[in-house]
C-alpha cells in the first residue's frame, strides 16, 4: 500500500503487516517470503504513487513524484543499509590498506592508524600495526602483511587477539601474499619470500627470489603455471623452470601496481601511464588513459566481473565494458552509505564480499562499497548525448547575468565585449551524474564537473574557440557537444585598432630617425660652416699677416704703417675667432646673449665714428634659440656694421630689434654719408642674403631719403 511520503508492505494471506517507513528518507530493501526486493541505494524525500512488476524480469517499476524507478533485487536488508553507514562513517579519512571479510561475517580493515574490526555491532582496534595485505590460513586464523618490522603479524578471528610473526633475521615490508604449494610467496622490497607454518603456529620466512631489478613488489598471480609479478620495475614473470624475464615495458621503466588476467592477455595496472592490456610476450594490445574515460592515470587496483573490467585509481573507479570493446560506463551519485566514488583508492585495498553480492574498496578517504548485481546492469549508454541547456553572460559575478535558453538551437555561442563572465549549464540523461568538458585551443585536457553544476569561464581572450563536452562514458565523438564560442573584442582589442596604433608607432619611429639624421646633418651643416668661416674670415687675414710679416723679414727698414696693417689684421683674427667660439658655445643659446653680443659689438666697431641709437622690443631672455639661428642673424648684423663702417664717414646709425605680432624684424638703418670711391655693391651684400635663406627669413636692403637700411624679418621668436 502506497501512502503520502511512505510505504506499507503487507503479508497476502495473513495481512500482517510486513514493512512500513514514514521518513522522508529510506530505503526500499523489503524482506518477503520468496527473497529480497530492495532499491540499490536510498532515495532521498521520494514520494511513491505506484507499482509495476515487470513480466519476466524480477524488476519492479516505481512511479514517484521524482519520475519512473526501476528496483532490482538485491541483497541488502533495511538494517545493513545502516550498519554499512556506521563503517563508512568510522573510516572516514582513514586511508585504507586492506579489506577482508571472514566466513562468520566480520569485516577487517587495515588503515595507517591500526588494524581494525568491525562483528556487527562496534569497530574494535586489534592492534597499531599497518596492515598491508591480508591472506587467510583458515576459518580461524589470518595471516597479515605489515608495513615494516617483522613482516607478518597473525590475527585469531575467534578471539580478535593477534601476535606479531618472529622474525630475527630482516625488516620486511610485505606487500603482498598468495598461497603456494604448501606455503605462501609474499612481496617485498628487491625480494619475494616463502612463508611456511611451523608447529607452533607461527612462520618461517625464506628468500625464495631476490632482485634489486623487482623494486617493491605490487601484486602477483599465477597465469597458466607461470608467476607474474607486478612491480615497481614493471612487469616479470617466472617460468616453471625458475627462469625470471621482463616482459613489460621493453627498453624503459614503468611502476605496474596491479594484474589481471582476460582472454588470453592480461590487464595491467600502470604508474601514471594508465590501464595496459599486454599479451603473454609483452606486447601492447590495448591503452586506455583519462581521456577514454579512465579516472585516473595511476591504476592501483583491477577486478573483473563478468564483461566489465573495474580499476581503482587515483581518481576513483572506473568501470568499462568490454562486450562493446571496453565502453566506460557511467557511475551514478552513490548514497552515504556506499561511500565516496572519486576519492584515491590504495593498491591491494580491494575484496569482493561473495555472500553480500559486494565489492568493497579503499582509499584514502575510507571505505566505498558497491552493488555487484547493480554493476551488472548499470545505467550510461555509450551512446548518451549531452546537451547545452542555457548560457549566462554578464560583466561580473556581483550582477545579475543575462540567461540565453535558446543557445542550444544555434552552433555558435557569442560572447559581447565586457561579458567577462559565462556560465554555462549542461543536461543530460538521469543516470549520468558527472560530465568532462574542455575548450581545445585553451587546453586539449579534460575537466570534470558535475551535471548539476554550472561551468564558470572568466575574462576568455577575443577570439574562436571550440568548447567540447562529453559524459565520462561516452568515448564516440559522434555523440559529443561541439559550439564554437566566439568571443567579440573591444575595438582598441580589434585588429584594425591595432594597426593604426602600429602605424602610428612606426609613424613615430620614422620621425623620431629623421630628427636623428636631421640632427646629423645640421651637425655636418654646422661643421661646414665652421669651416667656411676659419676659411673665409680668418684665412685671408692670416695670408696678410703672413705675407707683410715676410716683406719686414726681406726689409732693411721696419715702416710703421706696416706694423700697424699686421696689428691690424691680428685684431680682425682674433675678433673673428672670438665670434666663431661665441657662435657654437651652448651656453649662449639665448636672446639676451645674442642682444649683447650685437650691441658690444656695434660699440665697438662704432664708438669713433658715428652715433648708435638702439631700439629693443619684444624680447625675453628665458627662452633658448637655435645655434644655427643664432649664428647666422649675428653674422648678417655684423656685415651689416661693417658695411656702414666701409662705406660711410661718421654717420649715424639706428639698430631696430622687434619681436611679436607674429614677426621679428632686425633694422640697422644709417645716414649716407659715402667715402670716396665706394658703394654698396660687392660680396657682403650677397653674403646677407645667402645667411638669411639659410634661416628661412627675407632680408630687403633699400637706400632713400640719405639713408641705407638693411631689413631682415622672420618668424617670430616664441
Amino acid at each position: 500500500m502506497v501512502c503520502d511520503n511512505g510505504l506499507v508492505v503487507y503479508d497476502k494471506n495473513s495481512l500482517q503487516t510486513v514493512f512500513e517507513n514514514y521518513r522522508a528518507n529510506y530505503t526500499l530493501s523489503l524482506p518477503t517470503k520468496d527473497g529480497i526486493l530492495p532499491v540499490f541505494k536510498t532515495i532521498k524525500d521520494l514520494r511513491v504513487q505506484c507499482m509495476y512488476n515487470e513480466p519476466g524480469t524480477g524488476k519492479t517499476l516505481v512511479g514517484t513524484d521524482k519520475g519512473l524507478l526501476e528496483v532490482a533485487p538485491s541483497f541488502d536488508m533495511p538494517d545493513e543499509t545502516d550498519q554499512r553507514q556506521l563503517i563508512v562513517d568510522f573510516f572516514k579519512d582513514k586511508s585504507i590498506r586492506s579489506i577482508y571479510r571472514s566466513a562468520d561475517g566480520k569485516l577487517y580493515v587495515g588503515t595507517y592508524q591500526g588494524f581494525f574490526v568491525y562483528d556487527g555491532r562496534s569497530v574494535k582496534l586489534v592492534n597499531n600495526y599497518m596492515a598491508y595485505t591480508i591472506q587467510p590460513v583458515n576459518n580461524n586464523k589470518l595471516l597479515v602483511g605489515m608495513e615494516g618490522g617483522a613482516g607478518f603479524f597473525l590475527v585469531d578471528t575467534r578471539t580478535g587477539g593477534g601476535h606479531l610473526n618472529p622474525n630475527k633475521n630482516w625488516t620486511i615490508g610485505t606487500t603482498k601474499i598468495i598461497k603456494y604449494n604448501h606455503g605462501y610467496l609474499t612481496g617485498a622490497y628487491k625480494y619475494i619470500y616463502y612463508v611456511t607454518e611451523l608447529s607452533d603456529g607461527n612462520y618461517k620466512i625464506e628468500p625464495w627470489l631476490k632482485d634489486a631489478n623487482l623494486g617493491i613488489v605490487k601484486d602477483m598471480k599465477f597465469i597458466r603455471g607461470e608467476l607474474w609479478i607486478a612491480s615497481t620495475g614493471g612487469i616479470l614473470k617466472i617460468s616453471k623452470g625458475g627462469r625470471e624475464t621482463k616482459v613489460y615495458p621493453a627498453g624503459r621503466g614503468l611502476g605496474c601496481y596491479s594484474i589481471l588476467e582476460d582472454n588470453g592477455g592480461m590487464w595491467i595496472g600502470t604508474n601514471g601511464g594508465g590501464l595496459v592490456k599486454i599479451d603473454t610476450a609483452g606486447k601492447t594490445q590495448k591503452t586506455i588513459h583519462f581521456n577514454d574515460g579512465l579516472a585516473g592515470e595511476y591504476v592501483y587496483s583491477l577486478f573483473k566481473l563478468n564483461n566489465l573490467i573495474i580499476a581503482g585509481t587515483n581518481g576513483g573507479i572506473s568501470i568499462f565494458d568490454q562486450s562493446s570493446g571496453m565502453q566506460p560506463l557511467a557511475i551514478p551519485d552513490m548514497p552515504p552509505a556506499d561511500g565516496y566514488l572519486y576519492q584515491e583508492f590504495n593498491h591491494s585495498a580491494i575484496f569482493e564480499d561473495i555472500s553480500k553480492h559486494k565489492l568493497i574498496f579503499g582509499g584514502t578517504q575510507g571505505l566505498t562499497f558497491l552493488d555487484e548485481d547493480y554493476l551488472r546492469t548499470v545505467a550510461g549508454k555509450p551512446s548518451d548525448q549531452i546537451r547545452l541547456s542555457y548560457i549566462k553572460k554578464g560583466y561580473n559575478t556581483a550582477q545579475p547575468a543575462t540567461t540565453d535558453i535558446f543557445v542550444s538551437r544555434s552552433d555558435t555561442v557569442d560572447i559581447l565585449p565586457g561579458n567577462t563572465f559565462t556560465g554555462l549549464k549542461f543536461s543530460g540523461p538521469f543516470n549520468q551524474k558527472y560530465l568532462l568538458f574542455r575548450i581545445r585551443e585553451l587546453d586539449t585536457k579534460w575537466h570534470q564537473g558535475k551535471l548539476s553544476d554550472e561551468v564558470s569561464l572568466f575574462a576568455i581572450p577575443p577570439g574562436k574557440y571550440t568548447l567540447e563536452a562529453r559524459f565520462p562514458s561516452v568515448t564516440d565523438q559522434h555523440y559529443w557537444l561541439t559550439k564554437t564560442i566566439i568571443v567579440e573584442p573591444h575595438f582598441y582589442q580589434t585588429w584594425y585598432f591595432k594597426s593604426i596604433i602600429a602605424l602610428i608607432i612606426a609613424l613615430a619611429i620614422y620621425m623620431a630617425w629623421l630628427a636623428r639624421v636631421r640632427k646629423i646633418r645640421n651637425e655636418h651643416l654646422l661643421r661646414t660652416t665652421i669651416a667656411s668661416d676659419l676659411h673665409d674670415e680668418i684665412g685671408s687675414t692670416l695670408t696678410r699677416i703672413s705675407i707683410n710679416t715676410e716683406l719686414l723679414t726681406m726689409s732693411k727698414k721696419i715702416e710703421r704703417e706696416d706694423l700697424e696693417v699686421i696689428s691690424s689684421d691680428s685684431k680682425k683674427a682674433i675678433s673673428s675667432i672670438s665670434d666663431i667660439i661665441w657662435s657654437v658655445d651652448a651656453r649662449n643659446d639665448n636672446k639676451e646673449d645674442l642682444v649683447l653680443r650685437m650691441k658690444d659689438h656695434a660699440h665697438k666697431m662704432l664708438e669713433d665714428i658715428a652715433e648708435v641709437h638702439y631700439s629693443v622690443k619684444g624680447l625675453s631672455s628665458t627662452v633658448n634659440i637655435p645655434q644655427s639661428l643664432r649664428q647666422n642673424i649675428y653674422l648678417i648684423f655684423k656685415e651689416a656694421i661693417n658695411n656702414i663702417i666701409r662705406h660711410n664717414v661718421s654717420p649715424e646709425v639706428w639698430i631696430n630689434i622687434e619681436n611679436g605680432n607674429n614677426s621679428f624684424i632686425m633694422e640697422i638703418k644709417n645716414s649716407v654719408q659715402h667715402k670716396k670711391g665706394t658703394g654698396y655693391k660687392g660680396q657682403g651684400l650677397k653674403n646677407m642674403e645667402m645667411r638669411a635663406k639659410r634661416i628661412n627669413a627675407v632680408i630687403k636692403v633699400t637706400e632713400a631719403a640719405g639713408a641705407f637700411s638693411v631689413t631682415l624679418r622672420m618668424k617670430e621668436w616664441k
